[in-house]
């Protein structure tokens, strides 16, 4: 499997903040956390999470996206990151 279907792009880790995460992530199901509660594999191996983890794999946008048989290589491009601004603020 290749890296662009390991990456979680709807999903931050909790612990160190990482986003999106990027390989395996791990979810909690709990109600006591909101379904809200995800880790990196990094935190995840170094966690005292008081509940049960999800391991997931593959990125739900890649799972949805293979139901309806199309998922598309990553297309990638060079640009000139001074032109890119995020938030009214550069990049570089």
């Amino acid at each position: 499997m290749s890296q662009q279907y390991k990456e979680h792009l709807d999903f931050g880790c909790n612990e160190c903040g990482s986003f999106p995460i990027i390989g395996t992530r791990y979810h909690c199901n709990d109600d006591e956390c909101d379904n809200d509660f995800d880790l990196c594999q990094a935190c995840y191996l170094k966690s005292d999470h008081e509940h049960e983890m999800e391991e997931i794999k593959e990125s739900t946008i890649v799972k949805k996206l293979k139901l309806f048989g199309s998922v598309a290589p990553r297309e990638t491009k060079t640009v000139d990151c001074k032109s890119i601004k995020i938030f009214s603020s550069s990049i570089c």
